[in-house]
């Protein structure tokens, strides 16, 4: 599964989930790669908080696609048993109300489109209809904008064309204000509104494309990853760690430059370290300011 690239150098700033399975992928190809992240752990978002001898997730605590985690290692040559197991779940979330107002939303399409149907005041069509445009739009979108870099060709061809015209419906409308005009209910709009924070987006200014995030859950289920979602990470950082990459905790990057021959330089409280290519894995927010 090596290549030819043991004598290129990647340095992954940042050890949230995508550094963490970049590392697998780029150690497995024969790059040497080194992971800085400023923090004393890895995983970003997805910690873990022990108390009394409970265990909580701190951050996400819902996996939608077991599958691509299961392809990231495989295609680093790995076993995915080996590193983290999961369970399908009988019900995706649960949702309260200040007016103790609840609902459980069911694993599958069907079963929770039966389920809205009896909890919330909504026409069948007009929700099997908004379900089947999300889904739409989405499938659509996989080959062009998710499983590859986007390019110009790839946006003209024939499949990209469809794609964009299945995404524009979402790009021209707010989430909520889409939400809103399909759905009805107050309480359900509220309830499609939250697949804006999937990225940390405000469904009232954020666009519909947004409740694209959803589509997995909404669509095919979620999974309890057995010992927690930290345990996704967890598994790639031994993956990682197996395959030979490196990591630097408490190691924050406070400028990233261009040297001659193509090369980039890190600065951080170690000192200088050059390599040959650099993934950002942090915040992109921070990114600018770290640029030179």
């Amino acid at each position: 599964m090596q290549t030819n690239n043991t004598a290129k150098k990647v340095v992954i700033v940042g050890a949230g989930i995508s550094s963490l399975a970049s590392a697998v992928l780029l150690s497995a190809k024969g790059y040497k790669v080194v992971v800085l992240e400023s923090s004393k752990t890895y995983g970003g978002k997805i910690g873990l908080l022990t108390l009394g001898g409970a265990t909580f997730d701190t951050g996400p605590s819902l996996c939608t696609d077991a599958a691509t985690i299961d392809d990231i290692y495989t295609s680093a040559g790995l076993n995915p048993r080996d590193y983290w197991s999961y369970l399908p779940t009988s019900e995706i979330t649960r949702y309260f109300w200040q007016d103790d107002f609840s609902y459980i939303m069911p694993a599958g399409r069907a079963q929770i489109e039966r389920s809205i149907v009896r909890s919330f005041n909504v026409n069948i069509k007009n929700l099997s209809k908004y379900y089947a445009r999300i889904d739409s739009a989405y499938q659509k979108s996989i080959p062009v904008y998710l499983d590859r870099q986007p390019s110009l060709l790839s946006t003209i061809s024939p499949r990209g064309v469809r794609a964009f015209a299945a995404l524009t419906p979402f790009l021209i409308q707010y989430l909520h204000t889409r939400n809103v005009n399909k759905l009805q209910d107050p309480k359900l709009v509220q309830l499609f509104d939250r697949f804006a924070t999937y990225s940390g987006s405000n469904p009232y200014i954020a666009p519909a494309v947004t409740a694209l995030a959803g589509a997995l859950e909404l669509n095919y289920g979620a999974y309890y990853p057995i010992g927690g979602m930290r345990s996704i990470v967890e598994g790639f950082y031994n993956a990682a760690k197996k395959l030979g990459a490196e990591f630097v905790f408490n190691s924050p990057v406070s400028s990233i430059q261009s040297l001659k021959g193509r090369v980039a330089a890190l600065i951080t409280k170690q000192g200088l370290i050059k390599a040959n290519y650099v993934l950002y894995g942090g915040d992109v927010a921070y990114l600018p300011s770290l640029l030179n």
